[in-house]
């Protein structure tokens, strides 16, 4: 006799399938190979978490990546986007760059600004850690910012933006 792996009843020793639980029989053997790979996959997962962690602790922040940002404007960036879609994206496309504008509009999640030098106009999602920030911001106010260029099929936006003190 042996035990079946689910219910713990008593079986024949040859039976494949408990005739109490209706569940099939695996051999002691068959328990730990099956153990042992859960045990692994589990391994890997926590350290592939823990990796990912690691990364996300030692990413730079977006000040930091602004520091070094090349300040641009959005008649410079439509310009080459009129020359020359292809090459415009090659050249801005996810990039960090430092702009000034004037409030258009504030939505919920993105503000409006238009370029001081022309009336281009680029909507721009600032990262959470400026909520408090914006919510004193007035349509009208000049604003320094800096931000992850998205450009998309004829139209840009700035992602995950920082206000700048001058």
């Amino acid at each position: 006799m042996k035990e079946c792996n689910w219910c713990k009843s008593q079986v024949n020793k040859d039976a494949k399938v408990c005739p109490n639980c209706g569940k099939a029989i695996w051999e002691k053997k068959h328990k730990k190979a099956i153990k042992t790979v859960g045990i692994v996959f589990g391994i890997i997962f926590l350290l592939l978490f823990i990796v990912i962690i690691i990364l996300a602790l030692n990413s730079p922040s977006i000040e930091e990546k602004c520091q070094n940002a090349t300040e641009i404007t959005l008649k410079e960036v439509q310009d080459k986007m009129y020359e020359n879609h292809q090459n415009a994206n090659a050249t801005y496309n996810g990039n960090y760059y430092v702009l000034k504008g004037k409030i258009l509009h504030i939505y919920s999640k993105e503000v409006q600004i238009q370029d001081l030098n022309s009336n281009y106009s680029i909507f721009v999602k600032f990262s959470s850690n400026y909520d408090d920030e914006i919510l004193n911001l007035k349509v009208g106010d000049e604003i320094k910012y800096c931000g992850k260029l998205e450009i998309s099929s004829g139209s840009y936006k700035i992602d995950n933006a920082c206000i700048l003190n001058d």
